[in-house]
């Protein structure tokens, strides 16, 4: 994706509809670009390994796995559970 939307991914996420990836326990938030599809993949609960005063220690926390352009209708396939009807 272009580094503008990243910029202001808070706003894209807002405008976004929300999936259940079934097979990889993942949300994958849908929303519009200009002339695309965009999309971000969140791994909620991800336990990660991180350094703290020296220290090694894991924390859980949501972290953006991966964000890209898609074609809208992968999002079709059954194992994409779309978690809202429509936007209120």
């Amino acid at each position: 994706m272009p580094l503008e939307i990243w910029l202001d991914l808070p706003k894209h996420l807002d405008n976004s509809l929300p999936y259940l990836d079934t097979q990889d326990m993942a949300l994958l938030y849908v929303f519009d670009l200009p002339n695309d599809t965009g999309k971000v993949v969140i791994r909620m609960n991800h336990l990660e390994k991180i350094r703290d005063a020296g220290n090694r220690k894991k924390i859980s926390s949501n972290f953006i796995k991966t964000g890209g352009i898609i074609v809208v209708n992968n999002i079709q396939e059954s194992r994409y559970t779309p978690l809202l009807d429509k936007k209120p």
